[in-house]
């Protein structure tokens, strides 16, 4: 009887054991478990801040940028409502005639290190002196007006540098030539992706000058463009002529002036398209 008893004492406690031990295994893969959902919370919880850190960074920089392209807007057109009589710059550049002393100038110029017949080019310089726009005025101009020729701080213009092109000219052929970049600058064109960045339009831009000005651009601002790519060309087509020359200095010297041959194109392509 006692042996019988031991026996199924034993049987039981095995049977206990045995479950408790099943027990325990539920209990920990339920715990393994656990830790496997948290450590996926967790992690969609990094996931989730750092998307929600990239957005706050990405809308802080479309704010910033809109906020920097509104204030150089508004310091160049500051620049050019200065009445540069007033403030002792009657002489700083001869007033009157911008236009039609630059398209002469870099016509010139051109001619004088012209290796190549280029029919845009000639075009050009056939079209442009006899097209001008009636709407000469004087202005101070800075010629070279553009991000990395100022100094901000908290988005704001605080100072232009870089003024040796500076002198007396018209105002619009200062402010087109600013804008170039849309143009010649293949990230301008799609102006879904600068709408995510914060950046205006050619037209938004323009726009804006208009209503810090009180001017409209609107009649003659292709003339303008395609007047700063010839200008932009011509100086290309002086680069060849020193690389003929050999008096070149940058080994790239060429590369960049065979640019001449596109922007021609491009400058002569606006006249056909709007004249």
């Amino acid at each position: 009887m006692g042996i019988q008893t031991n026996i199924i004492l034993g049987g039981l406690l095995i049977a206990s054991l045995g479950g408790s031990v099943m027990y325990i295994n539920m209990q920990n893969s339920k715990i393994d478990k656990l830790n496997i959902e948290l450590s996926v919370a967790i992690t969609n919880q990094e996931a989730l801040k750092a998307s929600v850190e990239k957005s706050n960074k990405e809308l802080q920089d479309q704010l910033d940028r809109e906020k920097i392209y509104q204030n150089k807007n508004k310091t160049l057109a500051k620049l050019h409502s200065v009445d540069y009589k007033k403030i002792g710059l009657e002489d700083y550049g001869k007033p009157g005639n911008y236009v039609a002393r630059q398209v002469s100038r870099w016509s010139k110029q051109y001619r004088a290190s012209e290796t190549d017949d280029i029919e845009a080019m000639n075009n050009l310089i056939e079209w442009l002196p006899k097209n001008i726009p009636d709407d000469d005025e004087t202005s101070i101009v800075h010629g070279d007006y553009r991000l990395d020729n100022m100094i901000l701080k908290n988005n704001q213009v605080m100072g232009i540098l870089d003024w040796e092109l500076s002198t007396l000219g018209h105002p619009v052929a200062d402010f087109s030539y600013h804008c170039l970049s849309w143009r010649n600058q293949e990230a301008f064109w799609d102006e879904a992706k600068l709408k995510d960045l914060g950046v205006p339009t050619e037209n938004e831009y323009m726009e804006m000058y208009c209503e810090n000005t009180g001017k409209d651009l609107s009649k003659n601002w292709e003339f303008y463009m395609a007047f700063n790519m010839f200008k932009i060309a011509g100086i290309l087509q002086g680069i060849l002529g020193r690389v003929r020359d050999g008096t070149a200095a940058s080994k790239h010297a060429e590369e960049r002036g065979m640019m001449v041959y596109p922007l021609s194109e491009a400058a002569w392509k606006i006249i056909t398209d709007n004249f």
